[in-house]
Parts: structure tokens; sequence; C-alpha cells
């Protein structure tokens, strides 16, 4: 459902709507959480998956800038108080 309208949302805004891209990550992201719900519905009936190897520098960058908006900015270095 949620994927649906970010899909007409997506037709609405047109190629240059300053929130395209928020629009395209939240298609992004509810195709993720789709996967998953697949992987852990597949995982209770024991299931087989086929398995594929995973490049953890693309994940990361895949979610970057949703875990910017999570962490927030990167902790600043401080010295040990010992």
């Amino acid at each position: 459902m949620i994927a649906g309208n970010a899909e007409l949302l997506n037709l609405d805004l047109g190629d240059d709507h300053e929130c395209l891209e928020q629009v395209d990550q939240i298609k992004d992201t509810t195709d993720r959480a789709a996967r998953r719900t697949q992987q852990l519905r597949a995982f209770s009936r024991k299931q087989v998956l086929q398995t594929s190897v995973l490049s953890l520098n693309s994940v990361v960058h895949d979610m970057k800038q949703m875990l910017r908006r999570l962490i927030g900015e990167a902790p600043k270095k401080s010295p040990l108080s010992l």
C-alpha cells in the first residue's frame, strides 16, 4: 500500500520536483521491507532460500541517508579521560 502510494506520488510530482528524492527513498525502503518480510516468512516455514553473496559496503551505501537521519552527525573524537 505504501509502495503504491509512493508510486502514485512519484507520477504526480514529475521529474523535477524537490521531494522526488524522498519519494524514491520511500520506494526503496518499502522494497527492502518486502524482501525482509519474505525472508522472515520463509524462515518461519523453515523454507530453504537461495543464498547470495552480500556486499556490506553496498548495503551501507544504500542506507546512508537513513543512517544519517537516525544517527545524526558523526560524533566528534574526544580524548579518553582516565
